[in-house]
């Protein structure tokens, strides 16, 4: 019964992944599409004190926090600027999603409905079948091995 909720989240999640795909082909989210990434930080000299330290860990910082805004906005726009690349890979995600739950909720149906011929069949049989006992399987001795 789990595996049928599983299923049905998966189902939804997959179609919303679509949805959110469409979204970025048709060029929304411009909040990130449209992000500024800032400018670049200089690196100044005071002469050997401790704020030449500390501002060039602040310019490193402010470069490092820059080249991980480019790597979003790229990640979201693509080569092409039009939101392909989290687009396609969104697309890819809801399809595979959508074509997993479908297989589970289908293997589900499949079983449910040979259970219900089986019990149909002994049912309308009246074969009266009792679960035999596994029989115990001794192991061989070493002088029997050899």
């Amino acid at each position: 019964m789990r595996n049928k909720y599983f299923a049905y989240m998966g189902l939804c999640t997959g179609i919303l992944a679509i949805i959110f795909a469409i979204i970025l082909f048709a060029g929304g989210d411009s909040s990130v599409t449209g992000m500024d990434t800032g400018t670049q930080t200089s690196y100044e000299y005071y002469g050997g004190d401790a704020y030449t330290g500390i501002q060039q860990a602040a310019a490193d910082t402010a470069r490092n926090v820059q080249a991980l805004a480019k790597i979003v906005k790229t990640g979201f726009e693509g080569t092409t600027g039009s939101g392909n690349a989290m687009g396609y890979l969104l697309l890819v995600i809801g399809l595979w999603l959508i074509a997993h739950s479908l297989h589970i909720l289908n293997e589900m149906k499949v079983r449910s409905d040979f259970e219900a011929q089986v019990l149909s069949l002994l049912q309308h049989s009246n074969l009266n079948i009792k679960q035999s006992e596994p029989a115990e399987v001794s192991k061989p001795t070493l002088e029997q091995r050899w």
